[in-house]
């Protein structure tokens, strides 16, 4: 079953949705490349992206890069917008949100763990996390995958629901509900 709560506030909306949380285990690995490295799971595949963080070149320090981990579950037969998965948290993996690939069969979807969450890199600098270095991730993520125009569905669970009206707000896009 899926339960959507929708709720509207004096700063907007604030969209969130829940599912049964079921366990999906996944073996140990590493990977040691630099640029998008695909390594097997036990039911999909996992791909990584390096995201910047660190200096802004004023004082010649170099950027530090950590490695983002995502599945993009590509359904070639769909002329359907892509479903681009927040996870809760901050903190939590993005593995429970797993059943949605189940439910949501007629679209391909994008799942990743947020810098600092599950298999992505987790930075023990406090500065290299905010909302806006975050909603930056997403954004580079979402190219790097193909989803660079403005037709996709954002599915935003707790933390999730809030980085997906950030989204919105950033990138100043008109919001349409449909229940």
């Amino acid at each position: 079953w899926l339960l959507t709560a929708v709720a509207s506030s004096a700063s907007g909306f604030l969209i969130t949705s829940t599912i049964p949380q079921r366990t999906i285990s996944q073996p140990s690995t590493t990977t040691t490349s630099t640029t998008s490295t695909i390594e097997p799971s036990s039911s999909f595949l996992l791909a990584t992206l390096d995201v910047a963080r660190g200096d802004d070149g004023a004082d010649g320090d170099k950027d530090t890069f950590f490695k983002i981990v995502y599945d993009w579950v590509e359904r070639c037969d769909s002329s359907l917008p892509p479903l681009v998965v927040l996870h809760g948290g901050p903190g939590v993996p993005s593995n429970y949100l797993r059943p949605l690939e189940e439910i949501i069969t007629d679209r391909s979807i994008l799942f990743y763990d947020q810098l600092g969450c599950g298999k992505s890199d987790e930075p023990t600098n406090p500065t290299y996390y905010s909302i806006e270095m975050t909603i930056n991730d997403l954004i580079q993520l979402m190219n790097h995958v193909g989803i660079s125009n403005n037709k996709f569905h954002l599915y935003g669970q707790s933390f999730g629901g809030i980085l997906a009206f950030e989204y919105l707000f950033a990138k100043s896009l008109s919001l349409s509900l449909s229940l």
